[in-house]
Formats: structure tokens, C-alpha cells, sequence
């Protein structure tokens, strides 16, 4: 029975072995630095192109892919975003109907070149009454937190860090036009919610 027993702990010893690899192989890297700026590519994972053009916005713009049911042809249909625009303005408001959490401006500033760091220079102006904490950022866009002082709010600190805080900005270059997209500054949003809005208005191509 001895010369049995070698070859039978070997093989536990391996299948073990071959466990701890597979788990080591699967598991998400650890954040060392949960301060540090990273940068992502676009996620268009369930979103659908818009096309601006028949509102004077001649791009092409990602929305949630969500449907409805059409009671009388019993088919499923998009839901449209519904678009804010005055005639003559260079400013888009777009929201979802089922989405309180999705709000995005569009701004059209034409050949006026438009970066990353100058809305950073907006930050800086608004630091007496916000920090700024930057998650994600590359060179057209960025994802950050607007964090009340909390010498400016009523408050107390841990209240403060239960709410949302998340924006996000972007600049692109269409057609020879800078077009900048960015949270609607008069809410905060979830980070889940902002980064969905990056990613649309990251999405963003000529609808030419």
C-alpha cells in the first residue's frame, strides 16, 4: 500500500497547485493607489448612436440603449433623449426620460480652440468653495469629483461623502470644430452615471 501513497499526495499537491494559478490568473489587480489619475478607453457597452444633425449639431452622439413598448403595434422602441436647443444658440441640453441621472451639455465653440487644462483653470477659480479630485484623464477628457468644502455646508463630513459628486468633461475636434460635452454642472451624479456620460460624449464623430 506504501508505494501508493507518494504518487496519490503528489497528485493532491498538483491539483491544489493548478487551483491557487487559475485564481491568481482571474483576479482583479489591486489598487495600490485609489489617488492616482488614471486613464480608459471608450465603453460603448449599451449605447446606441444619435444623430444631432436635425438639431443645427451636425455630429453623432452615444445615448443609453433603452426600449419601450409600443402598446398599439406591440413592437419594442427606442426611447428618444430629449434635446434642449434654442434656435441660434451654440448650447444642447440632453437628458433621457427614463434616466434622472443623465444630464449632459454639448457646446459648440467652433474654431475657439478649447483643451482639458483650461476647464481646469475654471477649478482653480472655484477652489474657495470646491476640491477637485481627478480619477480618470487623458488628453481630451477627464473624470472628476467636485467636492463641497465642508466649510461651506452644513453637513458633517461623513454626510458629505454619501452624496453624489461625480462630473466629467470632454473636448473634441469635429470637422474643424471644437464641440466640449460635459455633466450639467447644477447636479452631481453617482460615478457610475458620469462615466456612462463620458463615454457618450467620448464616443462623439462627424454625422458628415
Amino acid at each position: 500500500m506504501k508505494k501508493f501513497i507518494l504518487p496519490a499526495l503528489l497528485g493532491v499537491a498538483l491539483i491544489f497547485n493548478s487551483c491557487g494559478e487559475t485564481t491568481t490568473e482571474t483576479d482583479e489587480p489591486e489598487n495600490t493607489n485609489p489617488d492616482q489619475v488614471t486613464t480608459s478607453g471608450v465603453d460603448l457597452k449599451g449605447l446606441r448612436e444619435f444623430d444631432m444633425s436635425p438639431y443645427d449639431l451636425n455630429v453623432i452622439i452615444y445615448v443609453p440603449e433603452k426600449y419601450y413598448t409600443d402598446q398599439e403595434e406591440q413592437v419594442e422602441k427606442y426611447i428618444q433623449p430629449v434635446i434642449t436647443h434654442n434656435e441660434g444658440e451654440a448650447l444642447w441640453e440632453i437628458t433621457m426620460p427614463t434616466e434622472k441621472h443623465f444630464h449632459l451639455v454639448i457646446e459648440d465653440w467652433g474654431d475657439i480652440k478649447q483643451t482639458v487644462a483650461d476647464e481646469k483653470k475654471v477649478h482653480v477659480d472655484q477652489n474657495i468653495i470646491y476640491d477637485y479630485v481627478y480619477t480618470e484623464e487623458g488628453e481630451d477628457y477627464m473624470l472628476f469629483s467636485r467636492l463641497l468644502k465642508s466649510e461651506n455646508s452644513t453637513l458633517e463630513d461623513v454626510d458629505l461623502s454619501k452624496i453624489p459628486t461625480h462630473h466629467f468633461y470632454v473636448v473634441k475636434q469635429i470637422d474643424g470644430y471644437y464641440i466640449t460635452a460635459k455633466s450639467f454642472s447644477m447636479q452631481d451624479f453617482h460615478m457610475v452615471s458620469a462615466k456612462t456620460m463620458m463615454n457618450c460624449a467620448r464616443g462623439m464623430k462627424s454625422a458628415k
